[in-house]
Parts: C-alpha cells; structure tokens; sequence
C-alpha cells in the first residue's frame, strides 16, 4: 500500500470489520541535541534564554500533586502555583484476560478454518 491507500477489511464472508489505510507519518519536532540549540539561541536570540526548573525537583512537586490532590511543598503545607491538574480526552484502552489470545484464535479458525492470509492452506 502506498500513502493515502485504503483497503476495507473484511472476513471471508464479506464481513466488514473496517477499513485500513495507510496515513502519512505526523510531524513532531523534536530537539534533538539540546546543547547546540541552546549556543545558537544565545548567540542569536539571548533575551530567548530563561531559568528553568529542575527536571527532578518538577517531578516531586508533580508526585505531590498526585499523593495530596493539589502541588503542596511537603515542608511548608504551601499550594505551589503554576501547576495543575489537567485531564487528556477519553480513550480506548484493552486489558486482555489470560488466554484471550487462543480464545480469539479459536474464534478465527472456526470463522475462516485454517487457511493463511493469502487464502491458501
């Protein structure tokens, strides 16, 4: 399949089960080498340059905010500001059962017997 194919997917029996297309990848930038990128922001852009917190400092006030509901600092009973909670979008998740691949396995045989892919034994 090439970019921008699709394909139905379908059982033998001319169930359709879906569709299969082939995307193009999603662009992410990615820094890849940090300390070159920060020389080139400050030689070109310094006033770009800030302080920025620790990452493992950040990730006990995150774990705070898990434990306690809201980012404390343990010393002081303090409510950290800048940090909150945000919830992502609902997704699908899978949690399998033990065996749950022969069941399905099984399913499939009895559904299409024992031939491959291809359709030939």
């Amino acid at each position: 399949m090439d970019e921008g194919d699709s394909k139905a997917a379908t059982l033998p029996d001319g169930v359709r089960l879906g569709k299969i297309t082939k995307t193009r990848g999603r662009v992410t930038p990615t820094v890849t080498d940090e300390a070159a990128l920060l020389r080139w922001v400050q030689t070109n852009y310094p006033s770009e340059i800030q302080p920025t917190v620790r990452p493992a400092f950040l990730a006990r006030i995150f774990d705070s905010l898990k434990t306690h509901g809201a980012p404390v600092d343990v010393r002081t009973g303090e409510v950290i500001p800048g940090i909150e909670a945000r919830h992502g979008d609902p997704y699908v998740s899978f949690r399998s059962e033990p065996g749950y691949q022969e069941i399905v396995a099984k399913r499939w045989h009895e559904l299409v017997g024992p031939r491959l892919l291809d359709g030939e034994a």
